[in-house]
């Protein structure tokens, strides 16, 4: 019988293996646990933490979706104003171009105008008579009286022309 109470002290000691064993695997388990409860939290919170992001990120689209829009009506109306401002700048250099066709015309007929002018003055100075070779002429006072009223005539058609202009309108 020596045997058995070496038996049941291996059994004992077996058994006190086994319990530590079981203490261990236990202690394993409740770290285990207690290290899954803080990635649950921290899980948690960072679930929390997105959803508030989310919200935050959904809000700041909305927002940049509205702006968005605004900036696409402004833009539109800032199209069409500029579309009508080159619309008004054709219009008036079509005017311009007009008007300095007109002007060129005008000056062309004022440089006509000047030149009969100038012909009829150079004309009449070639008639004009010298005195000197009517002194001794009879007719003299008939030629001087003639030639007064020729030069009158003159300077009135001059005088109407350069104060009127070739087409009628008064001159500035």
């Amino acid at each position: 019988m020596l045997c058995f109470p070496f038996i049941l002290s291996c059994q004992i000691l077996n058994r006190d293996g086994v319990v530590t064993e079981l203490e261990m695997k236990r202690d394993k388990l409740f770290r285990e646990l207690q290290s899954a409860e803080a990635r649950l939290k921290v899980g948690e919170r960072s679930g929390q933490d997105l959803t508030e992001e989310h919200e935050t990120l959904k809000k700041n689209y909305q927002v940049l979706a509205e702006a968005h829009v605004k900036e696409l009506a402004q833009s539109a109306e800032l199209s069409a104003e500029l579309l009508v401002l080159a619309q008004a700048q054709d219009a008036l250099r079509r005017q311009l171009e007009e008007q300095q066709q007109s002007v060129n015309t005008t000056t062309q007929g004022l440089h006509g105008e000047m030149d009969r002018v100038r012909a009829l003055i150079s004309r009449l100075s070639h008639n004009r008579v010298k005195v000197r070779q009517c002194v001794n002429s009879s007719a003299l006072p008939f030629r001087y009286s003639q030639f007064k009223l020729e030069w009158t005539k003159d300077k009135d058609f001059l005088a109407h022309n350069l104060v009127f202009g070739a087409f009628g309108t008064l001159v500035p």
